[in-house]
This record gives C-alpha cells, structure tokens and sequence, in this order.
C-alpha cells in the first residue's frame, strides 16, 4: 500500500503543478546524516500504520480528489488498493470468501496496470496472488502485522549505534533490545490496565461516588489505558460497546477502584453511518461503563459541542 499512494500522490503533485516527491530508491542511497536534511519525502510508515491512515486517505480521495477529476486512473487504483486491505483486515472473522478475496485484488491488479503499467511492479504483487488459494487451503490467514511493528525496536538504537567506531555494536544493541522488552513485559497486553497511575482528583472522585463506587476515594487514575492490546489516552474518540450495540464517544477519565477498572465517556449519539464512517452529534452526556467495553480508538474531525463530527469506522467494525 505504501507504494501505491506514493504513486498516486507523485502523479497528482506534478498534474497540479506541485513538486513531486522523492523517490524511495534515491532516499535509500543517501546517508544517516543526508536524511536528516529537510527535503521532501514519499509517504512511509510500518504496516500498522499505513493501515491506520488507509480511511483517512479514502475520505480524501473520495471527497477532495476524485470530485476534481484529477488523476483519475491512480485515483481509482489506489481505492481498490485500500478495498483489498479492508478484506484482509476482515478475513480471519469468516465472512469474506477466497473467491471475493480474488476477485478484489484482480480488480486493484487491473486498476495498477492502467494507471503505472508494469513500471512499479514488485515481487510482493506476485506473492499477493497466492493469498486467496492459502485462505482457501487453509481457512485463514497469519498476520503479520505484530512482527512487522517489532522491527522498529530494533531500528530505534539501531541507528544511532551506527555511527561512529563502535567495536561492541552488536552487543550494544542486543542489550538496549533485551531491556526494552523486559521492561515492555512489566504491563500485561490483554487484560485492561493503567499506565503510570496516580491519586484521584476531586473532581473524579465526585463523579464516582455519584454513580454509587462506594471506594471512590481510594481510586487511582492515568492518562493512559491499555485495552484490547491497544493504547488510548484521555481525550481520545473511542469506538466502544454498551447494552450491545457499538457506540461512540470521547474518553473523559479512567479510574482504577477495587480490582474494577472503569472509564468515564462522554457519548456522542450516531446520526448517520455508512460502513467508513459514521456522523455524530458532539455532546456533554456522561457515562461510565468498564474499561473492556473499549474497543480502539477512532480518528476524528474536531468540532464544538452541539455540531455533527465525522468518525472514520476501522474496517473489523
């Protein structure tokens, strides 16, 4: 995906007259100190990540880019780009077939060729082919989206070690990784917790009391939950499930109180939706349910309360 919309953006840079970036291959020639030098750069991230703006860049295209008419062909092979990872974030729930699955990626294969031709083809547009028949086989699909997120640990000491003479760098870098996992094992992955906590204001322990906690007082907040393997802070628009239905709603504080672990929203009823996003209403009504009703955390057009506010929807919702 991260080839694609730097295609695209390339293409729709130089039709608009704007300097295009750089290319990915002369980024890679250039050295440690060279990158640090302000110019412009492709679109990058981990996997994780171009998955995260994946909406985002949708939302764009559809309301800003495609209504001009500029670029058409990458336009359109870069929606059926992010049709294709939206399945694959959903194939492990059993409701996409290896058949539709195929059926995507020769439509985004197709869209790719008229666009760039065979220009940017890469091995990995080969081994995609071959998803479909292992779903098929096997009836679901590894991700690897944890082991990719891992290899930025490394990288972080990896190069700053780099430079300079550095006998020991092998070792050096092995242990600054070994501490970073030991102390990323302190905090469990699933089960809901609080990051750095610290006594309860008065003002949270008022709203706890009033909702019948009777250890309100002994309560222990943090800006910081880890929740469904994720991590949200206060302030955070968050996508979470209530009396079974997925609601949406900004996180106001968490508290930890008797082995309970509770967060405070305030909800923003839905208005309209469509299966990317949805459109609420922006309000000051609060309620507090557990923490494990949160589900992750939503990006957001910020507004005032009382007005619409545009959430992008993550594609397992």
């Amino acid at each position: 995906m991260g080839m694609e919309v730097d295609g695209c953006m390339n293409t729709c840079n130089a039709s608009t007259g704007q300097k295009a970036y750089a290319g990915g291959r002369d980024i890679c020639k250039r050295s440690v100190q060279e990158m640090e030098r302000p110019c412009d750069k492709p679109p990058a991230g981990s996997a994780s990540e171009l998955l995260s703006v994946g909406p985002v860049v949708r939302k764009w295209l559809e309301d800003v880019i495609k209504p001009k008419n500029i670029c058409p062909a990458q336009v359109a092979s870069l929606l059926l780009c992010i049709a294709v990872m939206d399945l694959l974030l959903k194939v492990n729930t059993g409701c996409i077939s290896p058949a539709q699955l195929a059926a995507a990626m020769a439509r985004h294969y197709a869209a790719h060729v008229v666009a760039y031709g065979y220009t940017i083809f890469v091995p990995k547009h080969d081994f995609m082919l071959h998803i479909p028949r292992q779903l098929e086989r096997f009836k679901f699909l590894v991700a690897c989206f944890v082991h990719e997120r891992k290899h930025k640990i490394v990288k972080r000491w990896a190069v700053p070690l780099c430079t300079g003479n550095n006998r020991n760098y092998e070792r050096s870098l092995l242990e600054e990784c070994t501490m970073a996992h030991l102390n990323s094992l302190k905090h469990p992955l699933l089960k809901p917790c609080l990051l750095e906590t610290t006594a309860a204001s008065p003002k949270v322990v008022g709203a706890l009391r009033s909702q019948g906690f009777p250890s309100a007082e002994s309560a222990l907040t943090g800006r910081f939950l880890r929740v469904q393997g994720k991590t949200t802070a206060v302030g955070d628009v968050v996508l979470y499930k209530s009396h079974n239905k997925l609601q949406v709603g900004e996180l106001d504080f968490i508290a930890s109180l008797g082995g309970e672990m509770v967060v405070c929203l305030s909800n923003w009823p839905v208005q309209e939706k469509t299966d990317h996003w949805k459109k609420v209403m922006v309000t000051n009504e609060f309620t507090i349910v557990p923490a494990a009703c949160i589900l992750q955390s939503l990006i957001f057009t910020p507004t005032d309360v009382g007005k619409i506010a545009t959430v992008l929807m993550p594609a397992l919702y």
